[in-house]
C-alpha cells in the first residue's frame, strides 16, 4: 500500500518535445475504514479511494450528503460505504406557516417594505425614518418609533447622536457653584429669594425684590412662610392677655375687668373640645381685689398644672423643665422669667409664675372659642358672651356664667363693685399709683401711644397700684401687657431695661420697692450696711444668702468657700 497524501507527478510531452508535469494531491482517508483494493492494484490510478455508497442505483462518494427523493425532512450521508439517515423535526412559531415545494419544514411569511422582502423575526429600519425601527411578525410589520427627547437649542445647531438616531444640542460647558456641578440649563435655588441656571458654563442669578412694607390689614400681621422667600400678610393668631386684679385682654382686643374669686374657664375650643384653660384666682393680701393664682390646661385625659414660682405639674405630678410629652405632644420650658407650654395643634400659654397670662391660638380656632377670653369671631363687641350665650353688658355678670367648681373653691364671697378704690380717701396711695403708672405715659412708650389707646390700661395700672401691698411693684403687668398690644402693632418697646420689675429678679431674690441696702456677694460675703444714696426698687437676697451668677445661693456654695461644719 502507498503512504497516504503521497503526491505524484504526471507528465505530458507536448508537440515541442517540451515536458510539462502536474502534482496531483490525493484526498484525506482520515477517519475511513475501508479503502477500495482494486484501486490499489490499479497502476493506472494514483490515489487510494474510500469505499463509497449505492442509493436507489445512484452512486456516492464517501462524504457526500443528499435528501430523499421521496422525503425531503430525511437527509442521508455515506462514509466509508455506510448510509447514515437522518430526519429532521420541523418547529413553527408563526401562526400562518407556508409549505414550500422541495423544503422539509414550512416556513413563517415574510414581508414586503419598499420593494424588499424580510423574513419573519427580522429586523429592520424604515428608509424614510432613522428612528423607527420595525420587525416582521408573521407577515405583519410591527414598528416602534425611538422618543428623543426636546431640544433645547434651535434645530438649525443640533448634530446626530452618535448612539440613537436622535439630533441633539452640541455638548454645552457645565457651571460650577460653591463647589457644586451644574449642568448647562439646570436651574437651581441656593435660598429662597434667589434662583440660578446655567447657560453655557456661566451661572446666572436672580434675586427676588420684595415690597418692602410693614402694614397689614386689621387682624392680619406679616409674617414668613416656609418656602417662601418674602413675608406676606396672614391672619393673626388669637392672643387672649390676663394680668393685674385681674384684666382680660380679649382674643379680638376687648379689655375689660372682673374681680371673680373662683375659677373659671378661660378658653376652650368649643367646636372639638380638643382643649379647655382654666383660672384660679385669689384675693392674696387684699380683702377686695383678686389676682390669677394658677392656671390648668386640660387635653383629652392630661391635665398640666401652671402654679406659682414657676411650678409645672402634669397629672399632679411635678416636672423638671424643659419637658416634652408624645402622647398628646406638648413641650414646657423655661424662657427667663416665665414659663412657656406649647401643643403643636396650636395652642401655646406663657405664665410669669405670679399672675400674669398670655394665651394664644392660631387662627384655625377663629370662632370656635369660647370663655372668659371671648368668642374669637373678629369683633371685640360681642366678647361678653356668657356660657348661656347671652350678651351681657356687666363684665361681673358675664365672667360668673363661665364659673367651674363648687362655689367652694371662691376665697371672697362679696363683690368687687360694691367696693370703691383704695385710693379713694388715701392721697398717699393714690400718689404712689400715679407716680407708677406715669411711666405709660412717658416717652418710653411715645411711639406705641399713636397705635394703641393707653388709657384702659393705664386706669387698670391705677387700680392694680391702689391695691397693691406697700412692698410690691403691681404696675408691671399692665406696663407688660401694654408692650404686648404695641408688639402686636409691630411697634417693638425695650421697657425693661428702664424700669425694675419682681419678674426681673434673679431666682430666689425678693423685691423691694423702696429700698437702700444692697445684696451680699460671694466676693463680699460680709459687706454690711447701705450701698445707696436714697431708696429704690431692688432685688435682695433674703436672711444669709449670697448673690452669685444671678442666683441668691447658700454662703457655703460660693466657688472656694470651705465646706459648712458638721
Amino acid at each position: 500500500m502507498l503512504p497516504r497524501q503521497t503526491i505524484y507527478l504526471s507528465t505530458h510531452l507536448k508537440s515541442n518535445k517540451e515536458v510539462t508535469c502536474r502534482r496531483t494531491q490525493c484526498p484525506s482517508l482520515d477517519g475511513c475504514h475501508m479503502i477500495l483494493y482494486e484501486n490499489i492494484q490499479d497502476n493506472r490510478k494514483c490515489c487510494e479511494m474510500c469505499k463509497g455508497c449505492t442509493y436507489q442505483n445512484k452512486e456516492y462518494a464517501s462524504g457526500d450528503q443528499w435528501s430523499s427523493p421521496d422525503d425531503p425532512c430525511v437527509q442521508l450521508s455515506c462514509r466509508a460505504g455506510v448510509i447514515t439517515k437522518a430526519k429532521t423535526k420541523c418547529y413553527s412559531n408563526c401562526k400562518n406557516s407556508i409549505q414550500v415545494p422541495g423544503k422539509c419544514c414550512p416556513i413563517c411569511q415574510g414581508c414586503e417594505n419598499s420593494g424588499r422582502t424580510y423574513q419573519n423575526g427580522e429586523e429592520f429600519t424604515l428608509s424614510t425614518d432613522a428612528c423607527t425601527k420595525c420587525t416582521c411578525q408573521s407577515g405583519t410589520i410591527v414598528c416602534d418609533r425611538e422618543t428623543c427627547p426636546p431640544i433645547t437649542c434651535s434645530y438649525n445647531m443640533t448634530v446626530k447622536s452618535e448612539d440613537s438616531c436622535c439630533r441633539v444640542c452640541p455638548q454645552r460647558d457645565v457651571c460650577i457653584y460653591e463647589g457644586t456641578t451644574y449642568q448647562d440649563s439646570e436651574v437651581w435655588q441656593p435660598n429662597l429669594c434667589t434662583r440660578c441656571s446655567c447657560d453655557d458654563g456661566t451661572t446666572r442669578c436672580r434675586v427676588q425684590q420684595c415690597k418692602v412694607s410693614s402694614w397689614c390689614p386689621a387682624g392680619y400681621v406679616l409674617k414668613y412662610i416656609d418656602g417662601e422667600c418674602c413675608p406676606r400678610c396672614v391672619e393673626a393668631s388669637g392672643i387672649c392677655t390676663v394680668f393685674g386684679d385681674p384684666h382680660y385682654r380679649t382674643f379680638d382686643g376687648r379689655i375689660y375687668n372682673f374681680q371673680g374669686a373662683c375659677k373659671y374657664l378661660l378658653a376652650e375650643d368649643e367646636v372639638s373640645k380638643k382643649f379647655s384653660v382654666t383660672v384660679r384666682n385669689d384675693a392674696r393680701s387684699s380683702p377686695w381685689f383678686t389676682w390669677t393664682r394658677m392656671l390648668t390646661i386640660f387635653i383629652g385625659k392630661t391635665k398640666i398644672g401652671l402654679h406659682q414660682k414657676l411650678t409645672v405639674k402634669v397629672n399632679r405630678k411635678r416636672i423638671k423643665l424643659p419637658y416634652k410629652n408624645k402622647n398628646p405632644t406638648f413641650s414646657v420650658h423655661r424662657d427667663g422669667n416665665s414659663v412657656i407650654f406649647k401643643a403643636e395643634f396650636g395652642l401655646q400659654v406663657v405664665w410669669d409664675g405670679d399672675s400674669y397670662v398670655e394665651l394664644t391660638v392660631s387662627s384655625q380656632y377663629k370662632r370656635r372659642m369660647a370663655g372668659l377670653c371671648g368668642n374669637y369671631n373678629g369683633f371685640g363687641s360681642d366678647d361678653l358672651q356668657g356660657r348661656d350665650h347671652k350678651l351681657y353688658t356687666d363684665s361681673e355678670e358675664f365672667g360668673n356664667t363661665w364659673r367651674v367648681g363648687s362655689k367652694a373653691a371662691c376665697v371672697l364671697s362679696h363683690n368687687e363693685s360694691e367696693h370703691s378704690s383704695l385710693c379713694d380717701g388715701d392721697k398717699r396711695r393714690r400718689k404712689r399709683a400715679i407716680a407708677a403708672c406715669s411711666f405709660l405715659l412717658g416717652s418710653v412708650f411715645s411711639k406705641c401711644r399713636r397705635r394703641v389707646d393707653v388709657r384702659t390700661y393705664y386706669s387698670s395700672c391705677i387700680s392694680d397700684m391702689c391695691d397693691c401691698p406697700r412692698n410690691k411693684m403691681c404696675a408691671c403687668e399692665s406696663f407688660k401687657a401694654y408692650a404686648q398690644s404695641c408688639s402686636r402693632e409691630n411697634v417693638s418697646i425695650r421697657w425693661e431695661k428702664h424700669i425694675l420689675c419682681p419678674s426681673q429678679c434673679p431666682r430666689g431674690a425678693i423685691y423691694r420697692r423702696c429700698t437702700r441696702r444692697c445684696s451680699k456677694t460671694c466676693d463680699e460675703p460680709k459687706k454690711t450696711g447701705y450701698c445707696r444714696d436714697k431708696c429704690q426698687p431692688a432685688c435682695i437676697c433674703p436672711g444669709k444668702r449670697v448673690l452669685h451668677n444671678g442666683k441668691c445661693i447658700a454662703p457655703h456654695t460660693c466657688p472656694g468657700a470651705p465646706s459648712p461644719s458638721l
